[in-house]
């Protein structure tokens, strides 16, 4: 049995073998050779019901990584949605332009709360973006290549 996830073709195998393999597999490990192996036993039409272990797990597995994938996901959008809200908000940014005085780049005046409006805007999506592209790198990675 070759070690990679889903590279193991089960149709050569006897009915036997099939059953050994089944036993010897672990869903933990090897998630794709897994489910080709029951995929192959059950159009074969060899029951499987005794490892109702195994298929809850496995079941358990595809929840989890379509939970992980829904959380990836909201990040994404929760920093798209950060990115445009400062971008509508504030198209020209906002700096000091003289005491107590708040300028756009273009020249616009604004308020002590526009600019502390677009200080936090600023610091939430620069150090938002680069956390969050790694949580997604983290939650969507494949596992045990």
């Amino acid at each position: 049995m070759k070690n990679r996830d889903g590279d193991v073709n089960y149709s050569s195998y006897s009915n036997e073998e099939l059953r050994e393999a089944f036993e010897g597999i672990n869903p933990n490990t090897f998630p794709m050779n897994f489910k080709n192996l029951s995929d192959e036993m059950t159009m074969r039409g060899i029951s499987v019901d005794h490892f109702n272990d195994k298929t809850i797990f496995f079941s358990d597995f595809d929840r989890m990584t379509k939970i992980r994938h829904i959380i990836a996901m909201t990040i994404f959008i929760s920093i798209y949605c950060i990115f445009f809200y400062g971008a509508i908000r504030f198209p020209d940014g906002v700096e000091p332009c003289g005491t107590n005085q708040y300028c756009g780049k273009q020249g616009q005046p604004h308020t002590l709360e526009d600019f502390r409006a677009f200080s936090l805007w600023e610091k939430t999506f620069l150090y938002g973006l680069p956390c969050g592209l790694l949580a997604i790198c983290f939650l969507v990675r494949k596992r045990g290549a």
